[in-house]
C-alpha cells in the first residue's frame, strides 16, 4: 500500500481551505491499495488539471510508502 501525498496552492482569493502568505495550501493524503498506484496516480493528474484555468494554481503528487514497505525494501523486518 502506498500513500499519495497531492500538496495544491491556489490564489487566496479562489478558495479556502488554510492560508498562507502565498495563496490557500491544501494537503490531501490518498491511500491507494497494492496492485492500483498506477490508475490511482493517473486519477490524480486528470482531476488536478480539472483547476489549472485557476491562475496560480500549482500542484504537486508525492508517493510516499508505509513504514513497514520501506522497511521492507532495505531488507529490515518491522519491530514486533
Amino acid at each position: 500500500m502506498a500513500y499519495l501525498i497531492t500538496k495544491s496552492m491556489y490564489p487566496s482569493h479562489k478558495a479556502a481551505v488554510k492560508s498562507t502568505s502565498q495563496g490557500i495550501g491544501i494537503l490531501g493524503v490518498s491511500e491507494v491499495k497494492e496492485g492500483n498506484l498506477d490508475e490511482a496516480y493517473a486519477n490524480k493528474v486528470k482531476f488536478m488539471v480539472l483547476f489549472q484555468g485557476i491562475k496560480g494554481f500549482e500542484y504537486s503528487i508525492d508517493i510516499n510508502s508505509t513504514v513497514i514497505e520501506a522497511l521492507g525494501l532495505l531488507g529490515i523486518s518491522p519491530p514486533e
